[in-house]
């Protein structure tokens, strides 16, 4: 063999266009409608240049020298990819993938199955002779529902004791194990595993509410981000009641103030609620009334068109009889070589000039039918346009009566804090002066002897509340 020829078989390669062109012209299609690729001991390393074959259905790259699995997101309808026998270290960047049923990796270097979360369709892993170890791995596998099969040999995690019993036990929908049918009898739960599956299991309801109510509260608050009021929340509002002049104020109150406090949550949580539906329900008003207006252009545009597509066809069909006439007037004229000033060339011209002032009127016709439609559109327009600000002004007017009804629910809570608040500090301050001066003081020289304490709290609370 020669030094060249050696050099080359050595030299690492690429997936280019000519590749996969060389791939499509044996099968005899477009590249992009490509639906199977094979470059198998291709000694590629860098997996680039899909991008144009979204068509592809089986992707093999197996025997190669590929260290990162990438460059695969366009590749939509992918069903089978094998990537077996490279220098794949992590699984990752499959999220794209959504319709891939089969993935071989044997024969890599991954140490943790993860990232395969989005191959809610996949039935078939491969990933024997890997460097996986813990059982978590086989747990995590749980997460695919539709997994079928499954090839682990070769991994470390398989001299784990009970191994078998936690594949068997953890993944239930399992059917083949190392190609070999899985039967009943072969499953045994020892109790030791039947507690850790039981864990799992309340973990993953734990974890599946948990994400259910996320979704819940991010479908929440998009809608409410569409209805303008996303940053209108009872919690965002009361923020400044865990604050630490409140809670100044608030540790030399009784329960009293506790009440206080309670009372206005839900009084400010309530005209919330009221002003978050009242946006919703004048978004589901716009939203109609956009609706209503896509439907009456799109109705008037579609009467235009049939309404002129009808005056087409009968212009239409006077105009070949038209025609014919004038071709055989014509022949006939040529063939009589008529004098341009006998009656049948005065038949010619006066046909012709019909046929000349049809094509005028329809397109009359049809300019003046595309002027009222445009008219109609921008009437509608109008329409639209005035229903729409008479929308959002209603919606103006009611959120800031409720804007209002906050404010002052908030100014009377403050105003609600300072008198009880006062009151406390006041027979604290009469107390401490009767301990003092070790003199009674009558219940009428109260208001005489703590009004100095009694304004300055007050001013002190003011300055808190503004």
């Amino acid at each position: 063999m020669s030094t060249v020829r050696v050099i080359e078989e050595q030299v690492p390669c690429v997936i280019d266009q000519l590749l996969i062109e060389k791939q499509a012209t044996q099968k005899n299609v477009n590249a992009r409608s490509l639906q199977a690729l094979d470059l198998h001991s291709s000694k590629i390393f860098i997996i680039e240049n899909l991008w144009q074959l979204e068509s592809l259905t089986v992707l093999k790259l197996n025997d190669n020298c590929i260290e990162k699995i990438e460059n695969l997101d366009a590749l939509v309808n992918l069903h089978d990819l094998n990537l077996s026998f490279n220098k794949i270290s992590k699984i990752e960047n499959l999220q794209m993938l959504v319709k891939l049923e089969r993935l071989m990796l044997h024969s890599n270097r991954i140490g943790v199955l993860e990232n395969m979360d989005k191959l809610q369709n996949l039935q078939l892993l491969t990933v024997s002779k890997n460097c996986i170890e813990s059982i978590e791995n086989i747990i995590y596998l749980r997460k695919l529902k539709n997994l079928r099969a499954l090839s682990l040999d070769g991994n470390p995690i398989c001299s784990e004791e009970n191994f078998m019993e936690h594949v068997l036990v953890f993944l239930p929908n399992l059917r083949y194990y190392e190609y070999n049918l899985i039967l009943k009898r072969d499953i045994h739960k020892s109790t030791k595993i039947k507690q850790i599956l039981a864990k799992v299991e309340e973990e993953e309801a734990e974890l599946e509410e948990k994400l259910k109510l996320e979704i819940e509260n991010l479908s929440k608050k998009q809608v409410l981000e569409k209805a303008f009021v996303d940053t209108i929340e009872p919690n965002t509002l009361l923020e400044s009641l865990e604050s630490a002049g409140w809670k100044i104020i608030l540790k030399i109150g009784a329960a009293a103030l506790i009440t206080l406090q309670t009372e206005h949550k839900e009084q400010v949580q309530k005209v919330c609620e009221e002003l978050q539906n009242i946006a919703v329900l004048q978004m589901e008003k716009r939203e109609e009334e956009i609706q209503h207006f896509i439907n009456c252009a799109d109705s008037a545009r579609l009467k235009n068109q049939q309404e002129g597509r009808r005056k087409v066809e009968e212009y239409l069909k006077p105009k070949e009889e038209s025609c014919e006439n004038l071709r055989r007037l014509l022949a006939l004229a040529e063939r009589k070589k008529m004098a341009e000033e006998s009656p049948e060339m005065d038949q010619v011209r006066n046909l012709a000039n019909q046929l000349i002032a049809n094509s005028e009127e329809l397109k009359a016709e049809l300019m003046t039918m595309e002027i009222e439609l445009q008219e109609q559109i921008t009437a509608a327009i109008d329409e639209f346009s005035s229903n729409m600000e008479d929308l959002i002004s209603a919606f103006r007017h009611e959120a800031k009566q409720k804007l209002l009804q906050l404010r002052e629910l908030e100014q009377h809570f403050h105003q609600s804090l300072i008198e009880p608040c006062s009151a406390r500090a006041a027979n604290m301050y009469l107390l401490k002066w009767k301990d003092t001066h070790n003199c009674p003081v009558a219940s009428n020289d109260l208001i005489e002897v703590t009004m100095p304490y009694f304004l300055m709290l007050k001013r002190n609370c003011f300055l808190l509340a503004g």
